[in-house]
């Protein structure tokens, strides 16, 4: 769940919400900021609802955040239930891992936002610099997906502080990062990827897709490293991306 916000001018439309069921379907969904009133205090993450009288729409023709055509707009007349008991059936995350070749086929096409699972490969420092509106946080990682391929991910902001909270205090411990809702971009015939808004990290060895990862590369080794400040160039910096909806 998170806050719906115009990148340039920074009105506040309303919040996003990602809802999955027990058959492993996923959709997004919004509210308006005139029916917010109604819903923001019922709203948890990761509670279980069951929820009535919405309005289905065609998704947003770009910065989707999953894989689904359609979503689901809130109304005044929707409602929800919250249920008291957990369905083990119903995920409390979903992910939309992909590929490094679909990685490739969306670069440049913002119509749909990446999921990736990978081991954190490099770490560069919190630093500020001058991007299009001004000062801005930056922190340049790299990580290592399943393929080998080792792809560069600029994190801005909130998103870029908040990779802190998942560090582990020996940063020689090799880690497993899933990020969400990320650009990607070709930079010199590479591709790089960046956070948005909506990005959250995920380090969580109990979550499904990160044991399953950990597993398939239990044989591999992994030092972490450290990216020197202004690894990329000032072109890179200004390409910012946000997602604008």
């Amino acid at each position: 769940m998170w806050d719906n916000i115009t990148w340039i001018k920074k009105v506040f439309l309303g919040i996003d919400i990602i809802l999955a069921d027990e058959k492993g379907h996923y959709i997004q969904a919004f509210i308006k900021k005139d029916a917010l009133t109604y819903y923001r205090d019922k709203l948890k993450e990761g509670q279980m609802y069951i929820i009535k009288n919405f309005e289905v729409t065609k998704n947003k023709p770009t910065y989707r955040c999953v894989s689904n055509n359609l979503m689901i707009n809130f109304i005044f007349a929707t409602s929800l239930q919250p249920l008291d008991d957990d369905d083990p059936n119903v995920p409390q995350q979903v992910f939309d891992l992909v590929s490094y070749d679909t990685i490739k086929l969306r670069a440049d096409k913002d119509i749909q936002l990446i999921d990736l699972i990978g081991r954190l490969k490099k770490l560069g420092k919190l630093e500020t610099i001058n991007g299009r509106k001004g000062k801005v946080l930056r922190r340049v990682i790299e990580v290592e997906i399943k393929s080998g391929d080792i792809i560069t991910i600029n994190l801005w902001s909130e998103v870029a502080k908040s990779l802190d909270d998942h560090l582990p205090s020996n940063k020689s411990t090799t880690m497993v990062l899933i990020l969400t809702s990320l650009t990607t971009k070709t930079f010199n015939g590479n591709i790089t990827l960046g956070s948005t808004d909506q990005t959250r990290i995920f380090s969580d060895i109990r979550l499904p897709e990160i044991t399953d990862y950990i597993k398939g590369r239990h044989n591999k080794t992994l030092v972490l490293h450290f990216l020197p400040t202004g690894k990329l160039s000032e072109e890179t910096n200004t390409r910012r991306r946000e997602v604008k909806m």
